[in-house]
């Protein structure tokens, strides 16, 4: 989830929008890239369907079955849903650019060309030209061109196109927010001409998140219902789906790329976590997602692999500033003094999760690690109290979900929470919610922040570029996303928004950290612990990356028979 969040599939989306931009890439480069290797399937040179070898090279074939910790939403080019859903999405689906998830263990994610096979940025940095790539064409047959390109985004830009959509206002707040117009000189290129530098542009563009491009006849077809019928131009292609039970992928024979060694792929929803870890030690399932923090060490000593690593994933909460008594800071600093996060990530979460102190995640150029205000001191969180006028403590309520996509151990977590917080005098009620219930309540006049009684609502989520901080706190995002959104820091805003047209990487990074440090110590959001996103699968897994971003390229994977 985010912080004052919309909703997503599985996770909490940014106030600022259930995110429709949250691509990732660290480097948010603005220079021109031009040329460069696509992210191409296969360990290089050929088809990698065709690659079959021995001695412990790829083998093309096979099916990988993989446990998803939740329903998908609608699988929607330009849908939201969280990464349940993104995951799935990125195999059928492409962007013009993309982020590079080939390199396991990568937390600085590089931008590489997709749909685009190079890329240039004016001087000015208001004109994005995408030179396309020749003969890419959609499952359905039809040519890629740049009218294809202009069709999808019209979808969510030009309130006048006949395929214009509403819902796909979270893109039209992040991506075309400073769009003046949308060019196609010609078949092969693309155009976006801005009003303002966006330096944060091509990262919205490149990510699991990011709108990508579907069939201009299929979304006619469709229309709002597309969802449920993707085509695309990815390396894998939709074959069926069966709602609670798979959704079923398999290799696009005529992809532009090469062809990925996998088969198909075969994606499980399994919501309970201990059915997820019994599916994939009988054989069932052969990768899954979450498993359970004290379940790792089993896996592993039973000869399963685990694979996690910096994540930009952030578990926090949203004091809901304009209820006393969380309208006084010195409130807000004692309870982020009184959280033991230390505690929570080694005794209670088992090393999945590190200790979070502030809004930029792990992964982004940005993030300091070395920035850790609100150590545990619980001792300077009864001060706090006591100078706030609280020093018999106070009693309030925080909701949070009982499970979801992103959301960890939600419960068990905010216990722990609770009894540190018991510890300095604050006496909190604890509200769950089904995970949907819990998303429904995010959004529009049902919104957190209308109850009166509610001390702050739990999040989880994140990206690994520095923008994602702006779309979770900027007080306009947060308000034109959300019409509950309360929070305002203008000194901060007016550093993010410095940040937006700054294209000097270092100097943007600098914008970014000082309105994160006005932000975080001003305690109007309480990071707890950012994810490691543990990973479990079989042995027979081959070449399945991980990387800072939460979402993966299947392109690369294959079964060892």
């Amino acid at each position: 989830m985010q912080a004052l969040s919309l909703i997503t599939n599985g996770r909490f989306l940014p106030p600022a929008a259930r995110l429709a931009g949250l691509a990732t890439v660290l480097s948010l480069g603005l220079t021109a890239c031009t040329g460069g290797a696509a992210v191409t399937p296969g360990a290089g040179g050929g088809d990698a369907a065709s690659n079959g070898a021995s001695n412990g090279a790829p083998k093309a074939g096979g099916t990988l079955v993989w446990g998803m910790e939740s329903e998908a939403d609608a699988l929607d080019a330009h849908g939201s849903g969280g990464w349940v859903t993104w995951r799935v999405r990125r195999q059928m689906f492409e962007g013009l650019v993309n982020n590079d998830l080939t390199q396991d263990g990568a937390s600085q994610l590089k931008i590489a060309p997709q749909l685009a096979k190079s890329w240039d940025v004016s001087p000015d940095g208001l004109t994005y030209t995408f030179a396309l790539r020749d003969g890419v064409k959609f499952i359905d047959g039809a040519p890629l061109n740049a009218e294809a390109i202009k069709y999808n985004w019209d979808r969510f830009f030009d309130t006048s196109a006949p395929q214009f959509e509403s819902l796909y206002k979270v893109n039209k707040l992040q991506l075309t927010q400073f769009l003046d117009r949308i060019e196609t000189p010609d078949a092969a290129t693309v155009k976006f001409v801005l009003k303002q530098p966006y330096s944060t542009f091509l990262a919205l563009n490149s990510g699991s998140t990011s709108p990508y491009i579907a069939s201009p006849a299929s979304i006619k077809q469709w229309g709002k219902d597309v969802g449920e019928h993707p085509v695309g131009t990815g390396p894998f292609q939709f074959v069926e789906r069966q709602r609670g039970q798979k959704i079923v992928l398999e290799r696009n024979t005529g992809y532009w790329g090469n062809k990925t060694y996998l088969d198909k792929v075969i994606y499980r929803p399994l919501p309970e976590a201990a059915s997820r870890v019994a599916a994939l030690r009988t054989g069932e399932v052969d990768l899954i997602v979450v498993p359970p923090p004290d379940t790792i060490q089993q896996l592993k000593d039973a000869g399963f692999v685990i694979k996690q690593g910096t994540t930009a994933h952030l578990w926090y909460w949203i004091p809901i500033t304009k209820n006393a008594p969380f309208d006084n800071p010195k409130v807000r600093q004692a309870v982020s003094y009184a959280i033991n996060r230390e505690g929570i990530a080694k005794e209670l979460m088992r090393d999945s999760v590190v200790p979070a102190y502030n809004m930029i995640p792990p992964g982004a150029p940005a993030f300091e690690p070395d920035y850790t205000p609100y150590k545990y001191d619980p001792a300077k969180a009864k001060a706090l109290l006591a100078e706030a006028g609280y020093a018999n403590g106070f009693s309030t309520s925080f909701a949070t979900s009982v499970d979801g996509s992103g959301q960890l151990l939600p419960v068990p977590i905010t216990q722990w929470i609770q009894r540190d917080l018991k510890a300095v005098g604050i006496d909190m009620k604890i509200e769950t919610y089904e995970w949907q219930t819990y998303l429904g309540k995010n959004v529009g006049n049902t919104a957190w922040g209308y109850r009166k009684d509610l001390g702050a609502y739990q999040s989880s989520f994140g990206a690994p570029y520095n923008y994602w901080i702006a779309q979770v706190t900027h007080s306009r995002l947060i308000t034109e996303a959300k019409p509950s959104g309360w929070y305002k820091n203008p000194a901060a805003d007016a550093l993010m928004d410095q940040a937006l047209a700054e294209q000097d990487q270092t100097k943007q990074n600098d914008l970014y950290r000082k309105a994160n440090h006005l932000i975080t110590e001003d305690a109007a959001y309480i990071p707890v612990v950012s994810d490691l996103s543990p990973i479990a699968m079989s042995p027979k897994v081959k070449g399945f990356a991980h990387t800072s971003e939460e979402s993966f390229d299947l392109t690369q994977v294959w079964m060892e028979p």
